[in-house]
């Protein structure tokens, strides 16, 4: 079944791709929250606090870290591993070193388990659009760079969603 949704997604066009990968992630967030309202978890990460103004969060998480995290957990990932390891492990490896740098100070297991995932989903949307011999870099950034804005939004305008 895995083999026919990534013929379906290699065949697809690619827009279409970036919106099946941006639809899928949103939903896991939904889910991620629903499971921590009906456990009564609460979420104490907020590193939107870290920063001074809307314009800093937008700039720092839609335009320069999809770029980093996704050359340094991606492109380099694949680059230097694809011949030495089989693509899962890849992604395997990428998307546990992507989610321990989201690790939270505080430590929070839900937290780093949902970054865990999306970093599986980002690395999988990799494989497909190098498998489809589209610029995969650029369009895992638009990928990333769009859950993050929603993220954002979601926090400014939904705040009782968010927290």
């Amino acid at each position: 079944m895995i083999k026919k949704i990534e013929n379906y997604l290699i065949k697809t066009g690619s827009n279409f791709v970036i919106l099946i990968f941006v639809i899928f992630i949103f939903l896991i967030s939904i889910l991620y929250n629903i499971l921590l309202q009906l456990f009564t978890i609460k979420s104490k990460v907020d590193s939107i606090q870290f920063y001074d103004s809307i314009l800093e969060i937008f700039i720092f998480a839609v335009v320069l870290a999809p770029v980093i995290e996704t050359f340094i957990f991606l492109y380099l990932f694949f680059h230097f591993l694809k011949t030495k390891l089989n693509s899962r492990y890849i992604i395997f490896l990428s998307a546990l070193c992507f989610s321990l740098i989201h690790f939270p100070k505080n430590f929070s297991v839900t937290e780093t388990l949902n970054v865990f995932i999306v970093g599986l989903i980002l690395a999988y949307a990799y494989k497909i659009f190098s498998y489809k011999n589209k610029p995969a870099f650029w369009y895992v950034v638009a990928i990333h760079a769009f859950i993050n804005l929603i993220g954002i939004m979601t926090h400014f305008f939904l705040p009782e969603v968010s927290s």
